[in-house]
């Protein structure tokens, strides 16, 4: 019998077969956390398998190492027939049994008995008692019950209980777009058993009908969704349908009146699937879907979350360039990158990312400070940290800061245009985003997009040529298909490329003025101690004219918006004090004063961004008239919550006319309070007049 890791070692073989490479012992042993005696066992029965189903045994040379004998034509047969085997020759584990027999208990309309299991799942009857036990105690937890009868054993409880207690076990086990994969006959290869009997439950038919009617009511901008939100739509519409048909209709659950009517996406969606279907879903149904993608996601955008990714990017910037010495503040693109990131990873409920793999673990180890920085500050957060592996997210982080050094290594080089698609939209697209900039800061990235979405887009964007993890033509620009990790075979596929395309025209958009040309000199080598005056003395001998710039910290800050030994007595009243020049100056509503306040209780403390600083901000549209900040200086310090910054006792509140300027705002403090000389004088300031030359005399203002 073959185990998940004896195929998962096969699957290796394969990838190591299809780009023409040999795998060592230790190599395969490093790779799967194992002794190399336990790899030797582990290849001597994928040997067995492998004579059992026909195929040559792997080829072993101490010099080269072990491969398959395979001949790459017959690859994609030999992948189907070797990794989706039968339970007959298949060893599960404890954990895959316990998951199995709650899929066969889900499925059945009658009982299991254990000699049927016992004989289903090659192990004696007393292991399979022993699982049930162990069931038996985790259903507990869903309010589900395993009773043992004369006939055998069921599940007891309601209907909705049970769907719970079923998708959070697959969720457990798999991601979403492994879940939809299977579904559509694509087998991740990490539960075999698993990955057949899921499949088997839920009609593939199905499955695409939904997909197909999801597609179309997705057709809007404002209701477009992330994938992971596409999945987990379609999986659970596809369960939902294959349950009614067994006449096993969701309970009712109680929502706000108009719940699912507020979210025009799925209204739409189950008009169509209705007149698709000729059926009328039950409303127990509709109501019980959206229940559980509105706990799991937030549809139709968040201020909210806006406002945690703006504080989290904040927090980035500022903490990893005080940890590194490197001012990271200063890139509109990591800024970005880093927003587009958390935002992402909010709206997903924190759906984790796999393992980063092997070519991350690279980069890790060469840049290990940066990368420990990271993992440091999102540790500092005890919320989000219990949310995401602080280690694991690091490691997708740091492509965003490695790719803004090597902006700054390669500033002034040929730019190309391009856009990315991907079948697995949110996590794929930001790997293959973040890596490109690394290795190609020459390459600037458009935007990305799920391959449902792709030919529109890329009509829109009109980009020089796509990066696509998946297959894609398109006769408008060239297609270059790499693996999400672009290893070493794609980046030289795309280094071949951009040699050859010399012929690019260049579009005004990739010109340069004289102004960013004779700034970007000057930045790489001299350092800019007052750079509104170097703006205007060049103004005035070369006669160039300065891009129009926005509003800066120095003209913000004006003496009326400068408060002294500020007495409050918790973090809300901090707050409220704080924003009170803005509010009798007319700038801002009592609205926008309890938005800040509503975003802390919400987000959590994201807005203190670093020590004994606090940044409260809410959306334009929660009454913000014009772009504004105050700066308070609290006689006592307050605490947020915050684990690693409290007490806080310099509040910065701003606010912005246009929402886009969110992020030019925090990049302007962030820079500011980035120098501790900065926060030092400002903390023994002994007038407001003090303050104001403090901030106009720093030179940090931002461009």
């Amino acid at each position: 019998m073959v185990s998940q890791k004896d195929l998962r070692i096969l699957d290796y073989l394969f990838d190591c077969l299809e780009k023409k490479q040999s795998a060592k012992t230790d190599q395969i042993a490093e790779k799967f956390s194992v002794s190399t005696r336990t790899v030797r066992s582990n290849i001597d029965r994928i040997d067995y398998y492998l004579k059992s189903k026909g195929y040559p045994c792997l080829t072993r040379s101490r010099k080269e190492g072990i491969s398959l004998d395979i001949l790459p034509s017959d690859i994609d047969k030999a992948k189907k027939d070797l990794l989706t085997v039968s339970t007959s020759i298949y060893a599960l584990s404890k954990e895959e049994r316990i998951l199995l027999i709650k899929l066969l208990l889900f499925d059945t309309s009658g009982y299991l008995t254990y000699d049927y299991i016992s004989q289903l799942f090659s192990v004696s009857r007393k292991t399979v008692i022993e699982d049930v036990r162990l069931l038996k105690d985790e259903c507990r937890s869903w309010e589900v019950d395993v009773p043992g009868t004369k006939y055998g054993i069921c599940l007891q409880g309601r209907e909705t209980d049970i769907r719970r207690l079923l998708l959070d076990s697959m969720l457990s086990a798999f991601r979403p777009v492994e879940l939809w994969e299977i579904l559509r006959d694509i087998y991740p290869n990490r539960s075999v058993a698993i990955e057949k009997k899921w499949r088997a439950m839920v009609s593939s038919k199905t499955t695409r009908i939904c997909e197909e009617e999801l597609l179309s009511a997705d057709d809007s901008p404002k209701s477009s969704i992330t994938d992971v939100q596409y999945y987990l739509t379609i999986i659970l519409t596809a369960l939902s349908i294959k349950r009614c048909s067994q006449n096993r209709i969701a309970d009712n659950i109680f929502l706000e009146q108009g719940t699912i009517r507020s979210i025009p996406l799925l209204n739409n969606y189950f008009q169509r699937l209705e007149k698709r279907l000729s059926w009328t879903f039950p409303e127990a149904e509709k109501t019980y879907i959206a229940s559980q993608l509105s706990s799991l996601f937030h549809f139709e955008g968040s201020s909210s979350l806006e406002t945690f990714a703006e504080a989290l990017t904040g927090n980035l910037l500022l903490s990893v360039s005080q940890r590194t010495g490197t001012d990271y503040s200063n890139d509109p693109q990591l800024q970005d990158g880093l927003h587009s990131h958390i935002f992402s990873l909010a709206k997903n409920s924190f759906v984790p990312y796999q393992d980063p793999g092997e070519e991350f673990h690279e980069l890790i180890g060469e840049h290990p400070d940066l990368y420990q920085a990271i993992v440091q500050t999102l540790s500092d957060n005890s919320d989000l940290a219990f949310r995401i592996d602080p280690h694991t997210e690091a490691a997708f982080v740091l492509l965003h800061f490695l790719a803004a050094d090597e902006r700054r290594r390669c500033n002034g080089r040929r730019v190309y245009r391009t856009f990315i698609v991907c079948n697995n939209g949110v996590g794929t697209s930001s790997i293959v985003t973040a890596r490109i900039q690394v290795l190609f800061p020459q390459i600037q990235v458009l935007g990305s997009s799920s391959l449902r979405r792709a030919e529109e887009l890329v009509s829109n964007l009109n980009p020089d040529f796509i990066i696509t993890t998946v297959p894609f033509e398109t006769t408008s620009v060239p297609v270059i298909q790499v693996s999400a990790s672009i290893p070493e075979g794609d980046q030289r596929k795309l280094e071949l490329f951009l040699n050859g395309r010399n012929s690019l025209s260049d579009r005004p958009e990739h010109r340069k003025s004289k102004w960013e040309e004779l700034m970007t000199l000057i930045n790489t080598t001299c350092t800019i101690h007052n750079l509104p005056s170097l703006e205007n003395g060049l103004t005035r001998i070369l006669g160039l004219s300065a891009p129009v710039k926005s509003d800066h910290l120095s003209s913000l800050l004006t003496e009326d918006m400068i408060q002294l030994d500020v007495a409050a007595k918790d973090w809300e009243e901090a707050i409220r004090l704080s924003a009170k020049p803005l509010l009798s100056s007319n700038r801002i509503t009592t609205g926008y004063i309890d938005a800040m306040i509503r975003n802390v209780h919400t987000t959590g403390p994201y807005i203190v961004v670093t020590k004994g600083i606090a940044m409260p901000h809410a959306q334009t549209s929660d009454g913000a008239f014009t772009t504004c900040m105050s700066l308070s200086v609290l006689k006592d310090p307050v605490c947020f919550g915050h684990s690693a910054n409290d007490p806080v006792r310099l509040i910065f509140c701003f606010a912005v006319a246009e929402q886009s300027r969110h992020m030019n705002i925090m990049s302007e403090l962030v820079n500011f309070i980035s120098n501790k000389e900065n926060i030092r004088k400002l903390l023994s300031a002994n007038s407001r007049q003090d303050i104001l030359r403090i901030v106009r005399s720093s030179g940090e203002d931002i461009s």
